[in-house]
């Protein structure tokens, strides 16, 4: 709840925090992902259900700062173009949703009897390492909101850049997954966690333009 004696300046840096520690939960989840896939590729089941475990932890935290957010923008005076706001929450929220159905499709890969080929698995390691880094970028951008919006317009041209690799591993590795020799469960649950690292990507992409617009209202 805002203080009666909250200056607008503290409101702003305020809401500015929350979608700081938003995106921060958000990259914490895609490291954990990251994590998740290469216990996996490793063979180690009972760290790929651990890292599940922890993902599914940090998703509900993700959920209930964007609702306490939420309430907080309603809250108080409109020093803060409100809009703004839940857009880019909503797109942090949309990469953690992404990234927690990626997580549940390697879990249900890692139940299965045979390991994928090495190939399409470094393929898979590469997009994690892409989307995972392209995340970091739109966190790093929004810190450096609060410090210099100008640097944080041109930092956000990284995001753009990661999510360019991050596309084209999707793309090239789809390909591979549909003309290789995989049985039809394993082709499923490749492509879909595929889609999810790059819809991730994709929402962080989104969400670095709903950053650029915040420039001009904090």
């Amino acid at each position: 709840m805002t203080l009666p004696f909250e200056t607008d300046e503290q409101t702003r840096r305020r809401v500015l925090s929350a979608c700081q520690d938003h995106a921060r939960l958000v990259l914490d989840i895609a490291r954990q992902v990251a994590n998740m896939l290469d216990s996996y590729l490793k063979g180690d089941a009972g760290a790929v259900n651990k890292y599940l475990a922890d993902i599914l932890s940090m998703d509900k935290n993700v959920k209930e700062l964007h609702s306490n957010t939420v309430i907080t923008l309603v809250q108080t005076a409109p020093v803060v173009s409100r809009g703004d706001v839940i857009r880019l929450l909503t797109k942090l929220t949309a990469i953690a949703d992404s990234l927690k159905g990626a997580a549940y499709r390697i879990e249900s890969l890692a139940s299965l009897e045979n390991m994928i080929d090495d190939e399409i698995g470094k393929a898979l390691s590469q997009l994690s390492t892409a989307v995972l880094e392209t995340i970091t970028e739109l966190r790093k951008t929004l810190l450096t909101l609060s410090l210099n919006p100008q640097k944080a317009i041109e930092s956000s041209k990284n995001v753009k850049t990661f999510e360019e690799v991050a596309d084209g591993i999707y793309r090239e590795t789809d390909f591979k997954v549909l003309k290789g020799g995989m049985d039809f469960p394993r082709i499923l649950l490749v492509r879909e966690i595929l889609l999810f690292m790059e819809n991730a990507a994709d929402s962080a992409e989104d969400a670095v333009d709903d950053v650029q617009v915040l420039v001009f209202s904090v």
